[in-house]
């Protein structure tokens, strides 16, 4: 994408910032980093270090040989064929969402230029349906792969990151919010997990999102 169409989109999403929330996220992401506080607790999530990417892809690899060498798992090509027999074309839901991005994006630019209210509203209207659209083919099709090995793993990864980059503030320094990963795997305080977990795809989004423009 050039650059004049990317500042167009950026444009557009800012335009409908209550269905992007972009301006958010760049109202909290600080220096890679998001604060936020749970029941008194001071916490943060933040992009991990060369140490903890070290370590990141360490657990990924490990994790990898368990999930190949289980036979009651398979990779996503295996569970594709195995749907397309019982009727299901994964790939077509594939082919399905990236249309819709695109349309997506054809309404953003338009959505850029338009100063005329009426089609301002028709537009922003015409975009929030084809995202309720989007997601619900997207998250089908999660659901059909959330068993296969590379789904598996993107999970466990981002749980072992989210870990990592978990921390509570003590009197003058943070230090992670769980002392192990066991004891993260246990925590039953869906509240915090939940919260961070968003807030650190935000940080994610927002390096992607805003790279283009450095």
């Amino acid at each position: 994408m050039d650059k004049q169409n990317s500042k167009a989109i950026k444009k557009g999403y800012e335009v409908i910032k209550n269905l992007e929330d972009l301006l958010e996220v760049e109202d909290i992401v600080q220096d890679n980093k998001i604060e936020f506080t749970i029941r008194d607790k001071v916490l943060r999530v933040r992009k991990s270090n060369t140490k903890e990417i070290k370590d990141i892809n360490k657990f990924r690899r490990h994790k990898y040989l368990e999930l190949v060498n289980d036979d009651t798992y398979l990779f996503r090509d295996q569970w594709i064929k195995t749907y397309k027999k019982k009727g299901i074309d994964i790939e077509e839901m594939v082919n399905q969402i990236s249309d819709i991005q695109n349309d997506i994006k054809k309404l953003l630019l338009q959505l850029a230029t338009t100063t005329d209210k009426p089609s301002i509203e028709t537009l922003k209207t015409e975009i929030s349906e084809l995202r309720e659209k989007q997601f619900k083919i997207s998250y089908d099709k999660s659901s059909y792969l959330s068993y296969s090995i590379e789904d598996q793993l993107i999970y466990l990864v981002n749980s072992y990151t989210l870990y990592s980059v978990l921390e509570i503030k003590t009197e003058d320094s943070w230090k992670r919010l769980y002392e192990s990963y066991e004891k993260f795997q246990e925590s039953n305080d869906d509240e915090i997990i939940n919260t961070a977990c968003n807030y650190l795809n935000k940080i994610i989004y927002s390096a992607d999102i805003f790279e283009e423009e450095k």
